[in-house]
Protein backbone atom coordinates (compact mmCIF):
# COMPACT_ATOMS: atom_id res chain seq x y z
CA UNK A 1 0.00 0.00 0.00
CA UNK A 2 0.93 3.83 -0.03
CA UNK A 3 0.22 6.50 2.24
CA UNK A 4 0.68 10.48 2.42
CA UNK A 5 0.32 12.73 5.53
CA UNK A 6 -1.35 16.19 5.92
CA UNK A 7 -3.80 16.83 2.79
CA UNK A 8 -6.25 18.80 1.58
CA UNK A 9 -8.67 17.61 -0.76
CA UNK A 10 -10.94 20.14 -2.30
CA UNK A 11 -14.44 19.40 -3.89
CA UNK A 12 -14.92 21.50 -6.37
CA UNK A 13 -18.11 20.24 -7.91
CA UNK A 14 -20.19 21.07 -5.54
CA UNK A 15 -20.55 24.62 -7.12
CA UNK A 16 -18.18 26.49 -4.18
CA UNK A 17 -14.61 25.80 -3.12
CA UNK A 18 -14.60 22.94 0.17
CA UNK A 19 -12.00 21.79 1.57
CA UNK A 20 -11.59 18.75 3.46
CA UNK A 21 -8.20 18.50 5.88
CA UNK A 22 -7.46 15.10 6.39
CA UNK A 23 -4.03 13.91 8.65
CA UNK A 24 -3.43 10.79 6.90
CA UNK A 25 -4.30 8.73 4.14
CA UNK A 26 -3.37 5.01 2.89
CA UNK A 27 -4.22 2.79 -0.28
CA UNK A 28 -4.42 -1.07 -0.21
CA UNK A 29 -4.63 -2.39 -3.67
CA UNK A 30 -5.37 -5.69 -4.59
CA UNK A 31 -2.73 -7.43 -5.53
CA UNK A 32 -3.94 -9.31 -8.62
CA UNK A 33 -6.93 -7.25 -9.68
CA UNK A 34 -8.73 -3.76 -9.39
CA UNK A 35 -9.64 -3.51 -5.57
CA UNK A 36 -8.88 -1.33 -2.99
CA UNK A 37 -9.24 -0.10 0.37
CA UNK A 38 -8.76 3.40 1.44
CA UNK A 39 -8.24 4.62 4.89
CA UNK A 40 -8.93 8.39 5.98
CA UNK A 41 -7.40 9.52 8.72
CA UNK A 42 -7.80 12.21 12.29
CA UNK A 43 -4.77 12.17 14.57
CA UNK A 44 -6.02 14.11 17.36
CA UNK A 45 -2.80 13.65 20.19
CA UNK A 46 -4.33 14.05 22.73
CA UNK A 47 -7.18 16.41 22.10
CA UNK A 48 -10.95 15.27 22.33
CA UNK A 49 -12.50 14.21 18.66
CA UNK A 50 -15.69 16.75 18.19
CA UNK A 51 -18.86 16.26 16.68
CA UNK A 52 -17.40 18.95 13.73
CA UNK A 53 -14.65 16.49 13.06
CA UNK A 54 -16.68 13.50 13.11
CA UNK A 55 -19.11 15.00 10.95
CA UNK A 56 -16.60 16.52 7.93
CA UNK A 57 -14.93 13.21 8.23
CA UNK A 58 -18.26 11.44 7.63
CA UNK A 59 -18.86 14.11 4.66
CA UNK A 60 -15.75 13.35 2.98
CA UNK A 61 -16.63 9.86 2.84
CA UNK A 62 -20.11 10.04 1.42
CA UNK A 63 -18.04 11.98 -1.72
CA UNK A 64 -16.72 8.76 -2.62
CA UNK A 65 -18.45 6.11 -4.48
CA UNK A 66 -17.08 3.34 -2.51
CA UNK A 67 -16.50 4.17 1.18
CA UNK A 68 -13.17 4.36 2.68
CA UNK A 69 -12.19 3.60 6.56
CA UNK A 70 -12.39 6.05 8.28
CA UNK A 71 -9.50 6.49 11.18
CA UNK A 72 -9.54 8.14 14.02
CA UNK A 73 -6.19 8.47 16.16
CA UNK A 74 -5.45 9.11 20.06
CA UNK A 75 -2.22 9.04 21.94
CA UNK A 76 -4.54 8.39 25.11
CA UNK A 77 -5.15 5.43 26.58
CA UNK A 78 -9.03 5.47 25.73
CA UNK A 79 -11.69 7.03 24.14
CA UNK A 80 -13.87 9.62 26.80
CA UNK A 81 -17.69 8.58 26.84
CA UNK A 82 -18.58 11.63 24.94
CA UNK A 83 -15.60 10.12 21.96
CA UNK A 84 -17.16 6.40 21.73
CA UNK A 85 -20.72 8.10 21.57
CA UNK A 86 -19.58 9.78 18.36
CA UNK A 87 -17.92 6.76 16.86
CA UNK A 88 -20.16 4.31 17.63
CA UNK A 89 -23.23 6.64 15.70
CA UNK A 90 -20.19 6.95 12.93
CA UNK A 91 -20.21 2.89 12.85
CA UNK A 92 -24.23 2.60 13.34
CA UNK A 93 -24.81 4.48 10.49
CA UNK A 94 -22.75 2.20 8.37
CA UNK A 95 -19.57 4.00 7.85
CA UNK A 96 -16.07 1.44 8.35
CA UNK A 97 -14.31 2.98 11.72
CA UNK A 98 -10.74 2.15 12.80
CA UNK A 99 -10.77 3.45 16.30
CA UNK A 100 -6.71 3.30 17.51
CA UNK A 101 -5.75 4.57 20.83
CA UNK A 102 -2.11 4.53 21.85
CA UNK A 103 -2.66 0.57 23.18
CA UNK A 104 -2.49 -0.20 18.94
CA UNK A 105 -0.25 3.03 17.71
CA UNK A 106 2.41 1.45 20.23
CA UNK A 107 1.96 -1.93 19.22
CA UNK A 108 4.63 -4.22 21.00
CA UNK A 109 2.21 -6.06 22.01
CA UNK A 110 -0.41 -6.40 19.93
CA UNK A 111 -1.28 -9.97 20.29
CA UNK A 112 -2.00 -9.69 23.56
CA UNK A 113 -3.99 -6.70 23.25
CA UNK A 114 -6.36 -8.71 20.74
CA UNK A 115 -5.98 -12.24 22.69
CA UNK A 116 -9.77 -11.19 23.56
CA UNK A 117 -10.82 -9.66 20.20
CA UNK A 118 -12.83 -11.03 17.93
CA UNK A 119 -9.58 -11.46 15.68
CA UNK A 120 -6.45 -12.68 17.20
CA UNK A 121 -4.31 -11.83 14.47
CA UNK A 122 -6.11 -8.63 12.57
CA UNK A 123 -5.17 -9.43 8.83
CA UNK A 124 -6.50 -6.88 7.17
CA UNK A 125 -8.66 -3.70 8.07
CA UNK A 126 -12.11 -5.34 8.09
CA UNK A 127 -10.88 -7.30 10.85
CA UNK A 128 -8.64 -4.32 12.23
CA UNK A 129 -11.54 -2.28 12.25
CA UNK A 130 -13.76 -4.89 14.26
CA UNK A 131 -11.12 -5.48 17.02
CA UNK A 132 -10.44 -1.78 17.55
CA UNK A 133 -14.39 -0.80 17.84
CA UNK A 134 -14.69 -3.99 20.28
CA UNK A 135 -11.76 -2.73 22.23
CA UNK A 136 -12.02 0.89 22.23
CA UNK A 137 -15.88 1.73 21.49
CA UNK A 138 -18.24 -1.06 22.49
CA UNK A 139 -20.58 0.06 26.08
Amino acid sequence: GRYVTSRKLIARDTGRRYEYEIDYAYVATGTFNTSYDLVLGEAKGFRELTDEVMRKMAGLADRFPRKPYLAFSTLKDRYSDAEKAHLRSLAGRGYKVIALTREELDPYALFDRFEQAPHKYAVGLEKLSRNTLHLNVRE
